[in-house]
């Protein structure tokens, strides 16, 4: 197979895939855009119809809700998050982020009776203000609203590429040897094991593993500049001979500026230190903004995300990725090699939203371009398209 390359022409079980994927895909986004256009009819009569009602109860300066649940005229906001009107102090009843905000304090009156599970919320009336009458109001949703700070956070993966025929198939659990978010420094530990399934066309090893340690920076220089740096040392090899060809140091390097609430610039470096990606550069923007509070845009090469939020503190979202890795193995003749696998992928992902254990997704994604390299041999094989479902906690 040295020097070769597959033919390339489609057979029709292919095409049929292809087909199928861009149906489902057009129909996904379809039924989508058509209820986020409801939703966003929904919460622009919302805005009005909150504005009127809660003027009288907010005063010159926009109150905040304590931990506790309070109102607390002195703070910053903790749980409330202005998503619509301006910031001119003298502009009473601005809409205000509701999701999961309650309170039982009599001098909440606004938040009494709100309850994070159901889709509405009481608010008090000045229609009725006299016999203590009350107006219903549908939730508005809103996606993350945090400002971009963290390039690659801690991940727990399992993944599945399933094989037909001659294909290529994987089988694969990961944790990143990343922090969990948030500013900070330290050690982190990371593995990964990949069960493989064909080609029939290089004899590879039924399973390729990787061990990781490193070391993670985060932290804030000023109001309008952080950064986001780490640097690892990992061994991926099968262990059937000596990994000392399989032995890396990745590393990346990234400084986020916060030009405004709503926006943040991405600039850096991610060092693969792959076999046929060295080195890619970080250069973007994320974007999240009262004008489409249930949109968030992390249009961040080589990682980018774009969120949507969804009824019931759920989010879908697309994303872009590069997949594959290098690896020492060893052929059964007992000669040694490097391995490369390389895929790049489109998901569509679906979670829950931030919980104790991270944000949980269940994603779908399309591979393209994949291809495998042996360094010695100097041989290469081109992959077929494929489709890949995993699960992933982003911590």
């Amino acid at each position: 197979m040295a020097g070769c390359v597959e033919d390339k022409t489609i057979p029709r079980s292919e095409l049929t895939m292809r087909s199928a994927f861009l149906a489902f895909f057009l129909l996904f986004v379809g039924l989508f855009g058509s209820q986020a256009a409801a939703h966003e009819s929904v919460s622009s009569e919302a805005r009005v119809l909150l504005e009127r009602l809660s003027a009288p109860f907010y005063s010159q300066q926009q109150p905040s809700v304590a931990p506790g649940g309070a109102i607390d005229t002195e703070g910053s906001a903790a749980e409330l998050q202005l998503i619509s009107g301006g910031r001119d102090s003298s502009q009473q009843g601005r809409l205000v982020q509701i999701d999961g905000v309650g309170s039982t304090g009599e001098e909440n009156a606004l938040f009494q009776n709100l309850d994070g599970e159901t889709e509405e919320v009481e608010v008090p009336s000045i229609l009725f203000e006299g016999t203590g009458g009350r107006a219903r109001l549908p939730k508005i949703r809103q996606s993350e609203p945090f400002r971009y700070t963290n390039y690659r956070s801690k991940e727990n993966t399992f993944g599945v590429i399933p094989e037909k025929g001659d294909r290529f198939g994987i089988t694969s659990l990961e944790s990143t040897a990343y922090s969990t978010s948030g500013y900070g420094n330290g050690f982190n530990l990371g593995y990964a094991f990949h069960f493989l399934s064909g080609p029939q066309q290089i004899d590879l090893p039924a399973r390729l593993y990787q061990f990781s340690m490193g070391y993670q920076s985060r932290g804030r220089m000023s109001e309008y500049l952080s950064y986001d740096g780490a640097v690892a040392i990992t061994v991926n090899s099968d262990f059937e001979g000596s990994a000392r060809e399989g032995v890396f140091l990745p590393g990346h390097f990234a400084g986020m500026l916060h030009v405004t609430p709503e926006m943040d610039w991405v600039l850096g470096v991610d060092y693969l230190h792959r076999d046929d990606i060295k080195l890619l550069p970080i250069v973007g923007f994320s974007y999240h903004s009262d004008w489409m509070p249930n949109v968030r845009w992390d249009l961040v090469f080589p990682r980018p995300k774009v969120q949507f939020a969804l009824p019931g503190g759920h989010m879908f979202h697309v994303a872009g990725r590069l997949g594959g890795g290098t690896w020492d193995f060893e052929l059964p003749s007992g000669v040694e090699d490097v391995v490369t696998y390389r895929d790049y992928r489109l998901l569509l992902g679906f979670s829950r939203g931030r919980g104790k254990e991270g944000i949980q997704s269940i994603e779908v994604g399309y591979l393209f371009g994949r291809k495998l390299e042996l360094r010695d041999a100097n041989s290469f094989l081109d992959l077929s398209d494929a489709v890949a479902i995993q699960f992933v906690t982003i911590k």
